[in-house]
């Protein structure tokens, strides 16, 4: 496991990462931890920040899946913008979610590829720009606590440039 700390003002934060054999139980033990599981027998204390997890944790966190489900309509931008009208606050204007997106474009260097259609996978948007656009579309969401990422650095996304985009957002 490679452990990646660092300290911003008052906030800590940890880069963990799992690695395994394909079929070890990377993606399960992801699911648990983010709490995005419904089948098995989970037991044992949960805790962040040493208190139980409450009702809203899932609310609270964003999860990048392994696979790419993106609507293939879709600009880039749109599917951002999207899932930032939905998954943050009411309280939050329009105006302030849509300059998110765009610090999200700046931030993942999508600005060549933003307008771009979304497409099916093999035509549209490659693999890089397609596995940057999920982590975006979290990241979006403007997650308050945690960003669980399963398989964040495949292909050309190197762990050294993921280190560098979680010190960004969490800045913000």
């Amino acid at each position: 496991m490679d452990l990646f700390e660092c300290k911003l003002s008052s906030l800590i934060c940890v880069l963990n990462r799992l690695m395994g054999v394909s079929g070890a139980g990377k993606t399960t033990l992801l699911d648990v931890l983010a709490q995005r599981t419904s089948i098995g027998v989970i037991t044992g204390d949960m805790l962040v920040n040493g208190k139980p997890l409450d009702s809203s944790f899932q609310r609270k966190t964003g999860y990048v899946q392994q696979q790419d489900l993106h609507l293939e309509t879709t600009t880039v931008r749109e599917a951002l913008r999207f899932s930032a009208m939905l998954r943050q606050p009411k309280s939050v204007s329009k105006k302030d979610k849509y300059g998110f997106v765009e610090e999200v474009i700046s931030m993942l260097n999508m600005q060549d590829f933003s307008e771009a259609i979304v497409g099916v996978p093999g035509e549209g948007l490659n693999f890089e720009q397609r596995k940057l656009l999920t982590i975006g579309v979290e990241l979006s969401a403007k997650p308050a606590l945690l960003l669980f990422l399963d398989e964040p650095t495949s292909g050309k996304i190197r762990l050294l440039d993921f280190r560098c985009l979680v010190l960004i957002y969490l800045r913000t």
